[in-house]
């Protein structure tokens, strides 16, 4: 926790300093305030033989954001903060907590943010939040010359485990990368970054209190998009990365890559679409702070052909498998093909035909499933303000792995809606949703039928309500029946017309019933909210 608390120190020091000499220093323009408040009470109430998991009683939120920004000569200055205070546990197990706090520094070629900081410089190389500092810097213009970008700090869930002795213990994982974009025209650029990950083991150990492993990475990656001309474009990033997801053992670091390649292309501008995917991750490819999946590689095409005014159709292919270095022994495939068929006639402006077909392979590693989707739908929304359409969903599944079995699901849907507008910006609205579920299997069939009412009234600035109820009924041959019920009911009032000011309050109520008489799935939960917000 030393080590934690120096670096803590630093950052606020840095930032007082800094950010505090600037902003007492130029005094050339007003401070600007803006905030938001939040301030909510709640009830709930479960009776019955009950399952649920909320919690009795009457608790409260309050929830505060405050940003002060300043005009200085070389550019703005400003601090940004939200806070949490409240005594539901289901929300937080604190009574009040520090969410945010940042202070940034900007001119026209320079940010400087430090505090919560978060940056994405290439995603297989790092994407990441941290509490710390973050730099950037440009040289020419966005479209024509170079950017730089620093961040670095420490990966911690809360500030509560930096500066608060009786937070629960984390690991102290420090986090930093480096990144350099050149742009050479718009939509042309090259970048590059690096990016480094290090636990202290000390706080990983700290005395057998966490069961976790202290680790490190380093990885280093190149990214790019270049626009050719009209008809093509491409994007791409590919990365190497050396990694230890345990450095107290005596294993080598794992050295692995990655890359991923995307293709824009436009045949035709105004009529074909054709884009490509491919993408390969290898099994030791482990950044840490970045968003990749290991033991992957993807190929996936995407064809959209605008076939007349009226007609568009759409086909993806897609195909992945895992166990590119053969250790699992046996490889997952992944095979989907999807064509969608879209009418949109002449004579219904607002309206539109669909067609969707799908056909899904999984195989490998104990799965054997084929699957075929078709499904139809109708939707029309006419500018006399009804809305209207149906659809119809078919689902065949062929399941030959153990212990499965072969389902044939039918599912239907229907939607009624209308809206009105009436004298003083004042609107009227109602919406009835019908849908139905059919599962035949051997095992026992399913039927599941439900609907949907909601309707509601605007009046302008001033006020809105909204009526909603719901029901859900589910009928098994090898279980109990089910049927749940909601009710809600919402209003929304702003004092004065003023919609930066609002009151809201909501009730609702669920009801939860099952024909067997053993379960503890027969309840009812109510819950009441009362909520001020306002924004300054």
């Amino acid at each position: 926790m030393n080590n934690t608390m120096k670096c803590l120190s630093f950052i606020l020091l840095v930032q007082f300093f800094f950010i505090g000499g600037i902003l007492f220093a130029a005094d050339d323009q007003e401070w600007q305030v803006r905030g938001r408040s939040e301030t909510l009470l709640e009830w709930q109430d479960v009776s019955g033989n009950s399952g649920s998991s909320l919690e009795e009683g009457t608790t409260w939120r309050q929830e505060l954001s405050i940003a002060l920004q300043k005009q200085i000569e070389a550019g703005q200055v400003g601090l940004d903060l939200r806070g949490r205070a409240t005594n539901n546990e289901q929300v937080d197990n604190r009574d009040a907590r520090l969410m945010y706090l940042r202070g940034f520094y900007r001119t026209e070629k320079l940010h400087l943010e430090l505090g919560d900081v978060a940056a994405s410089y290439n995603p297989m190389v790092l994407s990441t939040s941290a509490r710390g500092a973050k730099v950037a810097y440009q040289i020419g213009d966005r479209d024509n010359g170079w950017d730089f970008g620093l961040i670095g700090g420490l990966q911690k869930a809360t500030w509560e485990e930096l500066y608060d002795s009786t937070s629960d213990e984390s690991v102290d994982r420090y986090v930093a990368g480096i990144k350099t974009t050149w742009s050479h025209a718009p939509a042309q650029s090259v970048g590059a970054a690096i990016s480094f990950v290090k636990d202290d083991s000390a706080t990983a150990d700290n005395g057998g209190a966490l069961a976790i492993d202290s680790v490190e990475s380093k990885t280093a990656g190149v990214d790019w998009n270049w626009r050719f001309n009209r008809y093509l474009s491409i994007r791409g990033e590919t990365a190497y990365n050396q990694s230890d997801l345990n450095t107290s053992d005596s294993t080598d670091d794992d050295d692995a890559g990655a890359i991923r390649i995307k293709v824009y292309s436009k045949p035709l501008p105004r009529s074909l679409r054709v884009n490509f995917l491919y993408e390969r991750f290898d099994t030791d490819f482990k950044p840490v702070i970045a968003s990749a999946s290991a033991d992957r590689e993807r190929f996936e095409n995407d064809t959209e052909w605008m076939i007349s005014r009226e007609f568009k159709a759409r086909l993806t292919l897609k195909h992945s498998q895992d166990n590119l270095d053969g250790a699992l022994g046996d490889t997952l495939y992944t095979r989907d093909a999807v064509l969608y068929l879209t009418y949109r006639p002449d004579w219904m402006k607002r309206g539109d035909f669909g067609v969707r077909m799908q056909g899904k392979r999984n195989s490998g590693r104990g799965s054997d499933q084929n699957m075929q989707i078709v499904s139809v739908d109708f939707n029309n929304r006419p500018k006399s303000g009804w809305r209207y359409g149906t659809s119809y969903i078919l689902t065949l599944i062929d399941d030959n792995a153990a212990g499965a079995e072969d389902q044939q699901i039918n599912t239907m849907r229907g939607i009624l809606g209308w809206k009105k507008r009436l004298a003083d910006d004042h609107m009227v609205r109602a919406t009835v949703t019908l849908d139905g579920n059919f599962i035949n299997k051997n095992s026992g069939d399913q039927v599941g039928v439900g609907g949907r009412i909601d309707c509601g009234y605007d009046a302008g600035n001033l006020w809105s309500m909204d009526l909603f109820a719901s029901t859900k009924n589910n009928g098994n041959d090898a279980a109990a029946d089910t049927q749940y019920i909601n009710y809600q009911f919402r209003a929304d009032y702003h004092p004065g017309s003023d919609r930066s000011k609002s009151i809201r309050l909501s009730a609702e109520r669920r009801e939860y019933d099952s024909d067997d008489t053993t379960t503890d799935q027969d309840y009812q939960e109510h819950l009441v909210k009362l909520a001020y917000l306002f924004t300054f």
